[in-house]
């Protein structure tokens, strides 16, 4: 399979099931998404990654540390970042598997 292709989670973060198997297809945002919201350790095959984004809302480290931090930990994914904003609480992320 390729990298970003994967079983898809609905949003309740459950398997989706389509005609008895399982819904497969482009899971970038979805692998995104789970990279920012899960703390490192949350991982059995992979222990290093997770940013725990939860941890900026009462965090004063700046914007700057927050788009390093989301940067490295989609790479260490295998993700090739071009560009991480941060504005008002808003995360726009344009990034793709290489």
């Amino acid at each position: 399979m390729a990298k970003g292709t994967d079983i898809i989670l609905s949003t309740e973060l459950d398997i989706m099931f389509a005609d008895g198997d399982f819904v497969i297809g482009d899971s970038t945002m979805q692998n995104q998404y789970l990279i920012l919201s899960t703390h490192k350790g949350e991982w059995k095959e992979n222990p290093f990654i997770g940013t725990g984004l939860e941890d900026m809302l009462n965090d004063d480290s700046g914007e700057t540390y927050w788009k390093q931090k989301i940067s490295e930990e989609l790479e260490r994914d295998g993700m090739d970042v071009k560009d991480v904003t941060i504005n008002n609480g808003q995360i726009q992320i344009n990034a793709n598997y290489k």
